[in-house]
């Protein structure tokens, strides 16, 4: 039996002063340390945007970090025991996402709940201007964003959710198990919808 170990990363951000996290994804293994360290690498440049991708898709912000966490442990896993994996950034995304909708099919009266709610939290913390009239503003704009954003077809919100955070399209297309003309297409509906909704 494989046990895991909990490491310290230094993570240095913007020019501010490092601080140290504990994470645990990687086995106690002295033949692990390349693999863990990319894996390190990885989990650095990508946890971010799967942490916000989750929380796109209705997840509260603990299952989001949970979901996260697993989905470089299931990556550290998949790498030791010599799966090919092409592109990280699409194969950590769509572990993450097929985790997400596990989640939600096993809890799916709580997710429903917890889904709304997180929308309201990220609307009232999205904005930190200091002028309360533009706060006021800014949240209304951001909410009719979301709004509409919502009301996109599924498979267009999660390429627009997944663009966002920065994956190209053939990223995309592997992340949802589609092809690559087909995210571009969606996106493109998906920008030109919400661009008609927002020049009328």
């Amino acid at each position: 039996m494989v046990t895991t170990a909990s490491y310290r990363i230094r993570i240095c951000e913007n020019g501010s002063s490092d601080r140290e996290e504990t994470v645990t994804i990687a086995p106690l293994d002295p033949d692990s340390t390349p693999l863990r360290r990319e894996v390190e690498r990885w989990f650095l440049e990508l946890r971010d945007p799967v942490f916000r991708y989750l929380r796109t898709l209705g997840c509260r912000h603990s299952l989001a970090e949970e979901i996260t966490q697993e989905a470089f442990l299931r990556l550290h896993r998949a790498l030791r025991d010599g799966m090919l994996v092409n592109d990280v950034r699409a194969w950590v995304f769509r572990v993450a996402r097929n985790l997400c909708i596990d989640n939600r099919r096993e809890n799916q009266h709580y997710w429903t709940k917890d889904a709304e709610g997180s929308e309201r939290m990220n609307v009232e913390h999205s904005d930190s201007s200091p002028d309360p009239e533009q706060q006021v503003l800014q949240r209304e704009r951001i909410r009719l964003i979301e709004r509409d954003v919502l009301r996109l077809p599924e498979l267009q919100r999660e390429c627009m959710h997944l663009k966002a955070q920065g994956l190209r399209y053939h990223e995309i297309a592997a992340a949802l198990d589609i092809s690559m003309t087909a995210a571009v297409d969606c996106v493109r509906q998906a920008v030109k919808r919400l661009a008609r909704r927002f020049n009328d």
